[in-house]
């Protein structure tokens, strides 16, 4: 299953993004997705690669199976996140922010389950507190895209 759960994952989510009603514009998407797949991939291969805490897909190894989905998946996620994000801070956005951590957290579990995230070292529960402040800074990352010159 492994690998087919990243890319079916990859699929849909890149079908939402199309049909999705668009709140970004083109431009906030472009930002938004580029920003994300750096931190993505920088993130993964310091936590993964240099702390040994978790592979993908295969234990030990890198590969261009990888760095595709690790540069387009949560990329895609994201995007879809910021798109349908409360724009006034309150009880609403707290609600979504708690929404989206579970389900990212559910994601994760369901990449571990399909043997796609291996973890060595590292818990399901390490991943809140980034999701939680990864969300917070996205929220803050498309308020200064929106902000004029």
């Amino acid at each position: 299953m492994d690998v087919w759960f990243a890319y079916g994952s990859l699929a849909v989510a890149l079908i939402v993004i199309w049909f999705m009603p668009k709140h970004l514009t083109r431009r906030e998407i472009y930002l938004v997705w580029g920003f994300v797949a750096g931190i993505t991939v920088y993130t993964d291969l310091v936590c993964g690669v240099v702390f040994d805490l978790y592979d993908f897909f295969e234990s030990g190894k890198i590969d261009l199976v990888d760095l595709p989905l690790q540069a387009t998946l949560a990329p895609s996620i994201s995007v879809i996140f910021a798109n349908f994000m409360p724009k006034a801070l309150g009880r609403r956005f707290l609600y979504y922010l708690i929404g989206v951590v579970l389900f990212s957290c559910f994601f994760e579990w369901m990449s571990v389950l399909s043997q796609y995230l291996i973890y060595k070292g590292w818990k399901l529960y390490y991943s809140v507190p980034f999701y939680a402040v990864g969300m917070l800074y996205l929220r803050w990352h498309v308020g200064y895209l929106r902000k004029p010159t």
